[in-house]
């Protein structure tokens, strides 16, 4: 089921705000299947909206506002994500889409450009787009984070990689190369 609905009737030529609670349910079960979550401790996020009509379309404008968590890459924990971005699209109704010619390339216009059908807005998948690129490919719990502890019977050797080790004797075939590529300095 839809959370966040506008009513295409509702909206003119001036434009319209609407005001969304984004609840830590709705996340979590819009994000189902990834590691992020809401964060259970925080209040819920919240999603403020501007909707116009511009002909046919509808111009949206707004702000969202969560905070997440994911697992940290450097120890587990969870992160903290805050997420605080602006919203922006341009929305088509999907019968002016389907008429159109198939477009070869995108340009920058038809990233921010979506659709709606019908005589309802529904922006459930749009949250979930905005909330998903605001998320760090690797989150961490703090900068100074050390990550996980490595067992010393896993660790390698405090000389590990030390000049009087020599050269690994699996390295010489890449060493004669090297001699024969490379010329001699004189």
């Amino acid at each position: 089921m839809s959370t966040f609905v506008i009513s295409v009737a509702d909206v003119d030529e001036f434009g319209k705000d609407f005001d969304f609670i984004v609840e830590s349910s709705w996340i979590d079960e819009a994000l189902s299947g990834l590691e992020i979550r809401a964060d259970a401790s925080s209040r819920p996020g919240a999603l403020s909206v501007h909707v116009q009509k511009n002909g046919r379309d509808l111009f949206l404008t707004g702000q969202l506002r969560a905070t997440l968590t994911a697992p940290c890459v450097r120890c587990l924990e969870p992160a903290t994500i805050a997420v605080d971005t602006s919203l922006l699209a341009l929305l088509s109704p999907t019968t002016a889409i389907q008429g159109a010619p198939p477009a070869l390339e995108l340009s920058t216009e038809d990233l921010d450009r979506g659709t709606y059908s019908g005589d309802a807005l529904v922006l459930d998948s749009l949250v979930r787009e905005y909330l998903l690129v605001e998320c760090p490919m690797q989150p961490v719990c703090r900068q100074d984070c050390k990550g996980l502890e490595v067992p010393a019977h896993i660790r390698p050797p405090e000389d590990f990689g030390a000049k009087e080790r020599g050269i690994d004797p699996r390295l010489s075939p890449l060493l004669k190369l090297k001699d024969q590529v490379l010329p001699k300095k004189e």
